[in-house]
């Protein structure tokens, strides 16, 4: 992982939970002193693409490029991130559902591969709700399932305030 190691991923995980813009700042300093640190730019590509500040495409692009050699859940959960981002931006109806359905089958792949694994249930949920049925149709159903199975393993989401709070509202 080069300069940095996990514990340092840890704490800039810490940090993107709740402050994003100290997080935001860490993860470039991470990548300006490490310029392999593919998880720091996956983390910084989510960051930008759930709160827009900045492009996220050429974060979450150059982390797929690079996912291979990780362990086989950061890299689909990657993979996935950057087709997502592929999705959304997509002016071609047949593309973004093509896309989708690989996107939904790379994290039931992870999911079958790792049943214990929170996140995994967690990022399948969130696709599920968008893409599941189709593209334009949520699998609320499936989603629920999903993050049900993710708030059930994990000790973090039932009592953090700093959760998805998206899981929360589609299982109520």
């Amino acid at each position: 992982m080069g300069g940095y190691d996990v514990a340092r991923l840890a704490e800039l995980e810490t940090l993107s939970a709740g402050m994003l813009d100290s997080a935001v700042a860490r993860y470039k300093e991470a990548i300006e002193a490490d310029s392999s640190f593919i998880l720091a730019y996956w983390h910084l590509g989510r960051i930008f693409s759930w709160h827009g500040a900045e492009d996220p495409r050429p974060f979450l692009y150059r982390a797929a490029a690079h996912a291979r050699g990780l362990d086989p859940k950061n890299s689909a959960l990657i993979i996935t991130d950057s087709m997502a981002v592929a999705v959304r931006r997509s002016p071609v109806p047949l593309s973004r559902w093509t896309t989708s359905w690989r996107v939904l089958g790379v994290l039931e792949g992870a999911a079958s591969r790792d049943p214990g694994d929170p996140q995994v249930w967690y990022e399948l949920g969130e696709a599920q709700y968008h893409w599941g049925a189709n593209v334009t149709t949520p699998d609320a159903e499936a989603s629920v399932r999903a993050f049900q199975r993710a708030i059930a393993l994990s000790r973090r989401y039932p009592t953090d305030p700093d959760a998805p709070q998206g899981m929360y509202q589609v299982v109520r």
